[in-house]
């Protein structure tokens, strides 16, 4: 299984938002340690802070209000090992409590809920999903047209971060494919009947009249004549050929290197990985054995 980035953060923001409703300003009326109680708040906002801040496009499938709309979901490598730094300072602070110290109180829910998925995010990285994130299910490819049908596009500001926003995504896709690349010489790879049923979305997108694809949803919401130029141009000119090349590239390259079986045990530590993510779907400490023998 792979995961898409916005499938990813709106997981993630719901937790988030979960954990903030459970961690109030103020402790008067919870029982615990006070300063144990304020860095439970604090790591629970730096949480939800940096979720936005990590994949701010996800807040349109997760009922969040955010004041810019020009923000795009980073998947460079060198993003990718700062998101786990703060991963890692999160769940360090969190783990340096005393969950006996909040006893009685809404933050010792909220440090079991960060603890968990903290923990569950850094048990995951055995998977590098970023090297083999290809989904006919959620993949990035049909997330994306979703997020621009909910592209703010109402005033000049909002018009501008449009712009902003989508002038970034054929680095994006050109980046995914560098991934997947990075994936194949690493021995990860998705499944080779996923890979092809994706191919086939993406041909199906392609092969829209330019006014009907929901990637010129943005335009076609706004009467700006000299947006809908812009807009044009950037889905002509840049995402339409971006998205094509990674398109070629699955087909061409992809595809014959893509792995015969659907188990993620044909993977580089794909058990680990398996075990991982039962453990994250779950929360529960056990085997994939024993899940099935249950």
């Amino acid at each position: 299984m792979t995961k898409d980035p916005i499938a990813t953060a709106t997981m993630l923001i719901i937790t988030a938002m979960a954990l903030t409703a459970c961690a109030p300003e103020t402790a008067e009326n919870a029982a615990g340690d006070a300063s144990q109680a304020e860095a439970v708040n604090a790591a629970a906002d730096r949480f939800y802070q940096w979720t936005l801040e990590r994949a701010p496009e996800q807040a349109y499938f997760s009922g969040v209000d955010i004041d810019r709309h020009d923000g795009l979901f980073d998947n460079t490598p060198a993003a990718l090992v700062t998101a786990e730094q703060v991963e890692d300072e999160l769940l360090a602070m969190i783990e340096s409590i005393d969950p006996a110290s909040l006893a009685g109180s809404p933050e010792w829910i909220t440090a079991a809920f960060l603890r968990q998925q903290l923990a569950s995010d850094r048990a995951l990285r055995v998977c590098r999903h970023e090297l083999w994130n290809v989904s006919q299910m959620g993949g990035w490819h049909l997330s994306y047209p979703q997020l621009a049908q909910l592209q703010p596009v109402a005033t000049e500001s909002e018009r501008e971060q449009a712009l902003a926003r989508w002038s970034k995504f054929a680095s994006f896709v050109d980046q995914e494919t560098a991934n997947l690349e990075a994936g194949i010489e690493a021995g990860y790879s998705a499944p080779k009947s996923v890979v092809k049923r994706v191919v086939d979305q993406i041909d199906g997108l392609l092969a829209l009249p330019i006014d009907e694809s929901p990637l010129m949803s943005p335009a076609a919401r706004s009467e700006d004549e000299t947006f809908v130029r812009a807009m044009r141009a950037l889905v002509q000119e840049q995402i339409i050929p971006a998205m094509r090349r990674h398109r070629d590239f699955l087909d061409a390259e992809y595809v014959p290197a893509a792995r015969e079986v659907l188990s993620v045990t044909a993977n580089p530590n794909g058990t680990e990985c398996y075990e991982a993510s039962i453990r994250s779907y779950t929360t529960l400490d056990r085997s994939g054995r024993e899940v099935y023998d249950s």
